[in-house]
């Protein structure tokens, strides 16, 4: 078992909005014995400054991690190198391979709320789930003939699509059914939605030219946000499109952007993270606070997500990382293998 020291650093910034200060060490989440509830793990071989050296497991198991999902107990990824979708506790332990040959170009990964159900991922343009404990037996639950699924989201009780076509008539729906993909309800047909999430308050959609809309989850009027012309950036990937009781969030790349759930509102560019070229892979919403991952500085970083007040970076030198959730003690996120360090991992930090 090899050892790494990982050093969190916040220090000063050029952008007046990012502040920087302290040191801490992270957890990997792959095979070997639990991590100690504390957080960190402390080890014979601490450094000078305090700082605890973090226990590298499953050296080099991990190829491309990324699209990161959670429910009360374990996390769940694509290791897109692969082509597998794993998980591990969250308290760490052994990593295990869920399903195998889940097909390429995978766009985003949910899993079903609380203990049990399935894990549903997009990929090749179809929907396809998998029971989060049995394995490997995948199913393709979903396919749209002359078209491709672009986005999916579950809650406790359905499966809710945002689809699009070849021909363009019509230009896409967006569709809810049960969890295995039956009984079909339409709940609106109109320009290509390419990102969908869902709440206690309805379901809410941005389509590829920026409008953003919502409806109940049952069906009925749909409501369009925001202003003409104002529209809200499209989330890349669709995973990093989130929502609250009032306010829609996208990570775009260079921006993570916000629109208020009302006709009326104006979209706007929330926090863009410091440097000249950011790539935003993914946002994660806790309580008050906005946490992102930036790929291309290899940075994770928090923000109010009210967008008044500095920003954070908590994690430096994380290559490459693409993906990031939250629970009420950690922050989780990827990173990723180089041609020079081919050990991707999964990685939780004390919040």
């Amino acid at each position: 078992m090899t050892r790494r020291r990982f050093v969190f650093v916040f220090c000063a910034a050029a952008s007046a909005s990012v502040a920087c200060s302290f040191v801490q060490s992270l957890d990997y989440l792959q095979n070997g014995p639990p991590l100690d509830d504390g957080g960190d793990v402390a080890t014979p071989d601490g450094g000078a400054d305090g700082s605890l050296v973090p226990t590298e497991i499953a050296v080099g198991q991990q190829r491309f991690p990324d699209l990161l999902a959670q429910d009360d107990a374990n996390l769940y990824w694509v290791n897109r190198g692969s082509a597998e979708i794993m998980s591990a506790p969250k308290p760490g332990g052994d990593a295990r391979t869920v399903a195998g040959n889940i097909g390429t170009s995978v766009t985003i990964l949910v899993a079903d709320p609380g203990a049990g159900g399935s894990l549903f991922w997009v990929a090749d343009g179809v929907v396809r789930k998998v029971a989060k404990a049995a394995g490997p037996d995948v199913t393709t639950i979903v396919s749209v003939d002359g078209g491709a699924v672009n986005s999916i989201a579950v809650d406790r009780d359905s499966l809710f699509a945002a689809t699009s076509t070849v021909s363009g008539v019509p230009p896409g729906t967006v569709t809810r059914m049960t969890k295995d993909g039956t009984s079909p309800q339409i709940l609106d047909q109109q320009d290509e939605p390419v990102a969908i999430a869902v709440d206690d308050l309805g379901v809410v959609w941005v389509e590829s030219g920026g409008a953003t809309r919502s409806t109940s989850k049952t069906g009925g009027a749909v409501t369009t946000f925001g202003k003409p012309d104002e529209d809200l950036l499209a989330p890349d990937p669709p995973s990093a499109f989130l929502l609250d009781d009032t306010t829609v969030y996208s990570g775009e790349g260079f921006d993570i952007w916000s629109m208020p759930r009302r006709p009326g509102g104006t979209a706007a560019s929330l926090f863009a993270p410091p440097g000249d070229n950011p790539k935003v892979r993914g946002i994660a919403l806790d309580g008050a606070t906005m946490w992102y991952v930036d790929a291309a500085s290899g940075t994770v970083g928090r923000f109010p997500k009210n967008g008044l007040g500095a920003g954070e970076i908590v994690a430096i030198q994380q290559r490459g990382a693409s993906s990031v959730v939250v629970d009420g003690t950690y922050v989780y996120f990827t990173v990723q293998a180089t041609a020079s360090d081919p050990e991707g991992a999964v990685v939780r930090l004390r919040k």
